[in-house]
């Protein structure tokens, strides 16, 4: 009981901050930039009226290419998250 409290007392020092190798800077910006692209991809497709994508088939193919790309960027973020860790 005595060494619990003691630890609770001892105040842990905050985290020193480390500095971002300038090649970990430009891929995280790139990786941004990225996300960035396709999050304004998917907002574009979705806005898409499924009208057109019945009366065009060019659009529909177009749009499913789409998806397709915010998904694999999608899942390449993810394997980036799990890897960083």
């Amino acid at each position: 009981m005595g060494e619990e409290s003691l630890e609770k007392k001892i105040p842990t020092p905050p985290p020193i901050p480390q500095e971002i190798p300038e090649e970990q800077k430009r891929f995280l910006n790139a990786l941004n930039d990225l996300l960035t692209a396709t999050q304004e991809l998917a907002f574009t497709v979705a806005l898409v009226p499924p009208e057109a994508l019945e009366k065009y088939s060019e659009i529909k193919d177009l749009i499913e290419t789409a998806k397709n790309v915010v998904r694999a960027t999608y899942n390449f973020y993810k394997l980036v998250k799990r890897m960083s860790r």
